[in-house]
């Protein structure tokens, strides 16, 4: 059972490492989205907040990876979960009209996806 456990961890991390360097790599776009300001932390610019996500999920990351103590990985994964899902209430509560997809879609990335999207 462990084995499983440490699997679902490292894969965890790695996403949180993927999504991270997805969000760096956007950052340096020139997409006007990246200028505007965030609906829930308004004092941001989407770049900068898209800059201190993708250190807090490298951090979070790379202990889902590297870290051997259970509890540690357990509460780093609820951590991340929670902040997710609490600004996501947030962005419901605030109600935006649609979602934007001003950076793209995933079907933008590859000319196989464009065809199915």
């Amino acid at each position: 059972m462990r084995y499983r456990g440490d699997i679902f961890y490292l894969i965890s991390g790695v996403l949180l490492l993927a999504t991270a360097a997805v969000k760096l790599v956007s950052m340096f776009s020139h997409a006007k989205i990246l200028g505007a300001h965030d609906l829930i932390f308004f004092f941001l610019t989407t770049r900068y907040l898209l800059f201190i996500v993708a250190m807090f999920e490298l951090l979070l990351g790379s202990i889902l990876i590297f870290s051997r103590s259970g509890l540690i990985r357990w509460l780093s994964l609820g951590l991340v979960c929670e902040c997710f899902w609490f600004y996501r209430l947030a962005i419901f509560f605030v109600d935006p009209e649609k979602p934007c997809s001003c950076l793209g879609t995933i079907f933008d990335w590859s000319p196989w996806m464009r065809a199915h999207g």
